[in-house]
């Protein structure tokens, strides 16, 4: 059904000229009826509502006067009738709009109102011909002819007439609603991840009634799969519109793997495991807050990685477990020269921080003065250094109390007096009790002046040298 969009008229100004509202045609064909009493047939309650912008044709009577007051009614020709609802005009069954005192015509009015929705109250021109003389240019409310025209909206229902006087020309109805408005509105993108949904919405408006290509009745629905979606919208007066189609895409989440490059357990320092992403995404975040598409793990835990595509759909793959491994224990017990590591798989000898090739045993016989560390290796792969052991005297002759070397005073402050004989030319080296080269020099007389100056008190070693024969002799510093 259609609907005109119409705004209410503030009053309505009637035509002026005698044919204002007279249709084209001269006159119409239809065969009045004859009534017992003059006046305007069936009364304006009975004829029906002419319908806002629905062409109409509606038939009323007139059936003419025999005789007014003490005057034979020769005839009354209709002059005009204006104020019809706009869009409308009229014809008589009489081409000259004529009709005999006693007969009847018929009056078609006929067209497409076009508003404003109201109650029309019809002006009649008549001129009233008598035995008795000629009545001209009269409004026929002046012999009591009052007849109504009514226009509704095509969702209203028709409003009774109302005839209480005074008898306004127009009295408007209430504004039609315009027609509904069908649109879609989703709440988000139209493109949705696999196993998400979107809402679709159409326009909202008092009395809006809906139907989906679903089948869905709401105003509102909730889809999940690809499809072009339309709405047709109701009014109360079952006036519809349809909606442009919507058109839902359902994106294929992206697909992700994990593969742990190296080994799935790690030891617990210097050691790494690698944990690589192979994915559809474009982009990644993992549980520990990398963005790229591998890591490096060197804590052990469990490890997730989300990926996102363009379509900002996203999968989620893991978790991966890297766990830490034990790490054994190094420790050096000495007997003599030989060092021995606590038990492991595998070891590496170290001499002041510098790797001996080849001291790969669990024991190590020592030939070199120093500090002695050892690497060991558990079954699991992981490692630990052990703490030093400093060695002494390594292949020292030790001939205290023989008269060939000796240390006069001893115990002494700090200086005394080398003994030897026949060590003229030879080389002279003092060492502290953990090793450390504190003085050295060379041998010029069996009796040998030295002074340590500052050295603190403690058990020192002189060890005389002349090639590979060596000797050695233990000697005390006291406090002065």
């Amino acid at each position: 059904m259609k609907k005109l969009l119409l705004s209410i008229v503030a009053g309505v100004i009637m035509a002026a000229g005698a044919q204002a509202q007279h249709c084209a045609a001269a006159s119409n064909s239809v065969t009045p009826p004859t009534y017992s009493q003059p006046g305007l047939y069936p009364s304006a309650d009975s004829l029906p509502c002419t319908v806002l912008g629905v062409p109409v044709s509606d038939t009323f009577y007139f059936q003419n006067f025999s005789t007014y007051s003490v005057a034979t009614v020769t005839s009354v020709k209709i002059d005009s009738i204006t104020n019809l609802p706009p869009g409308l005009c009229w014809t008589s069954s009489s081409a000259t709009n004529t009709f005999a005192g006693g007969a009847s015509g018929a009056i078609v009015v006929s067209g497409t109102p076009t508003g404003p929705v109201g109650q029309y109250k019809l002006h009649i021109i008549v001129d009233v011909n008598t035995n008795l003389g000629s009545l001209t240019n009269r409004d026929a409310e002046t012999f009591n002819l009052r007849y109504w025209i009514r226009t509704r909206c095509s969702s209203a229902t028709c409003t009774a007439l109302d005839t209480t006087a005074p008898y306004p020309a127009f009295e408007a109805y209430t504004a039609c609603a315009g027609p509904p408005t069908a649109a879609i509105s989703p709440a988000g993108p139209v493109t949705i991840c696999a196993g998400a949904s979107q809402t679709l919405t159409a326009s909202s408006g008092t009395g809006y009634t809906y139907k989906w290509s679903t089948g869905a009745t709401t105003q509102a629905i909730t889809v999940s799969s690809n499809g072009s979606y339309v709405v047709t919208v109701y009014n109360a007066a079952l006036d519809s519109a349809v909606s442009s189609p919507v058109a839902v895409n359902v994106a294929a989440l992206p697909t992700v793997t994990l593969n742990t490059a190296g080994p799935d357990s790690i030891c617990p320092t210097g050691d790494t495991a690698t944990i690589a992403a192979t994915a559809t995404g474009v982009s990644y975040l993992w549980s520990n807050a990398a963005t790229t598409a591998s890591i490096r793990v060197v804590q052990a835990g469990s490890y997730t990685v989300t990926v996102t595509d363009g379509n900002q759909c996203t999968a989620t793959a893991g978790p991966v477990t890297v766990a830490f491994r034990p790490v054994p224990t190094a420790t050096i017990t000495r007997s003599g020269y030989t060092l021995t590591a606590g038990a492991a798989s595998s070891y590496q000898w170290y001499q002041d921080g510098n790797l001996i090739a080849g001291a790969t045993s669990q024991t190590y016989d020592v030939t070199i003065n120093g500090n002695y560390t050892v690497v060991v290796t558990n079954a699991g792969g992981c490692s630990a250094t052990s703490a030093a052991t400093s060695v002494v005297n390594v292949g020292i002759h030790d001939i205290s109390g023989t008269e060939s070397l000796g240390v006069y005073p001893n115990p002494t402050t700090g200086t005394f007096t080398l003994v030897t004989s026949g060590r003229t030319g030879d080389k002279y080296e003092i060492y502290d009790i953990l090793g450390r080269p504190v003085q050295h020099g060379t041998i010029s007389a069996d009796r040998q002046h030295i002074d340590l100056g500052t050295q603190e008190s403690g058990i020192y070693t002189v060890m005389v040298s002349n090639g590979s024969q060596r000797e050695a002799i233990r000697f005390t510093v006291v406090s002065k």
